[in-house]
């Protein structure tokens, strides 16, 4: 048997002591761009130590998960937790009509209607299919 023992008022539901964040990147920037404290700094005060941050780019090539180490006025220090190459292993294109192409564009821009040559023609859809009807409807 142990003396060692947890106090009660050390046990807590993790949404009462830390909060759960998502953020999407442009494609440009890259999970190097994100683990500098600078990168940060516009949304700083958002915050607290050990709040986590899953990060993901528009493309879903990659996605981070992170934990906030330190906060201050001029950036984030951010611990990395795990790092996934996403790359080819998410659905990106499978629908095509009429010369178009639907593709899933990141939670932003979410499902998009391109065009031949990869011009976005429209974007926002929630789901595929509503994606696919406006391509139908465009012949």
């Amino acid at each position: 048997m142990t003396d060692k023992r947890i106090l009660a008022n050390r046990v807590a539901l993790a949404e009462m002591l830390r909060q759960q964040w998502f953020v999407t990147c442009p494609d440009h920037m890259t999970p190097d761009d994100v683990l500098q404290p600078e990168f940060w700094a516009h949304v700083a005060s958002r915050f607290r130590p050990y709040d986590e941050v899953t990060v993901g780019n528009d493309a879903c090539a990659w996605r981070l998960h992170l934990c906030v180490a330190d906060v201050w006025s001029a950036g984030v220090r951010m611990i990395e937790l795990s790092r996934a190459e996403l790359a080819g292993a998410l659905e990106k294109s499978t629908e095509e009509a009429n010369g178009l192409r639907i593709m899933w564009r990141g939670p932003n821009a979410r499902w998009s209607v391109l065009d031949a040559a990869g011009q976005v023609l429209q974007s926002g859809f929630a789901k595929k299919e509503d994606a696919l009807a406006q391509t139908i409807n465009a012949a």
